[in-house]
């Protein structure tokens, strides 16, 4: 296409990512009030901490990565008592997240999308163990297994996220030596061709001065 006609691929992504968000806004709540029965007023308040982390992390990694670990511990504390559904790790809560760490491992540093990684898994857990103590009768068992499933899908997120942004950094650091290189081969050209004329206006002169002496 045109360059006038290319779409901005940075817009893109914000469009995507927005999109996304209202989608899993009105999954994720409805999800959380009618399967894991927590409280409509609390769940919808919680999720919208939750995907409102997608484009706060595009904008601000890092309070992305504290707003999404503060969901995650929340979350899964508002309806533990539920059995037969997955938890503290609901499905559309671990695509959230997961999406959060993708952004964050794509354009922050790798720290942080691991602090983002580690901190969700660290909040569940701590969900789990405050819920153990406090309710006699709980799912402890399945929530660990729970929490391993998303720790491997969340983990291999992480892992490609990074490789993509060390390519995508690799790949620039290598279009600007090739531009330096091509900057100083220009100026080398430059150079030399004024040291050539340099050399060719001295002949000229000496030749003259010498049949003038003549």
């Amino acid at each position: 296409m045109p360059p006038n006609r290319r779409l901005n691929p940075e817009a893109l992504a914000w469009v995507a990512v927005i999109v996304l968000a209202i989608v899993m806004l009105a999954v994720e709540s409805s999800i959380a009030v009618s399967v894991n029965e927590a409280p409509v007023a609390l769940a919808f308040v919680v999720t919208i901490v939750h995907v409102g982390s997608m484009p706060l992390s595009m904008l601000r990694p890092l309070f992305g990565t504290l707003m999404s670990i503060g969901a995650c511990t929340v979350l899964p504390l508002l309806g533990p008592h539920v059995s037969g559904v997955p938890w503290p790790w609901m499905v559309p809560m671990m695509i959230t997240q997961i999406v959060i760490i993708l952004i964050i491992g794509l354009r922050a540093h790798w720290g942080v999308a691991l602090a983002a990684l580690l901190g969700s898994i660290g909040g569940s857990a701590a969900a789990v163990l405050i819920t153990h103590l406090l309710v006699a009768d709980t799912r402890t068992d399945g929530a660990i297994v729970n929490i391993l499933i998303y720790s491997c899908i969340a983990g291999g997120v992480y892992l490609a996220a990074v490789i993509v942004q060390q390519w995508q950094l690799i790949r620039s650091q290598l279009v600007q030596e090739k531009e330096n290189t091509a900057e100083e081969h220009s100026k080398r050209v430059t150079i030399e061709e004024k040291a050539r004329i340099a050399r060719e206006l001295h002949d000229i002169v000496a030749h003259s001065m010498s049949i003038i002496n003549i």
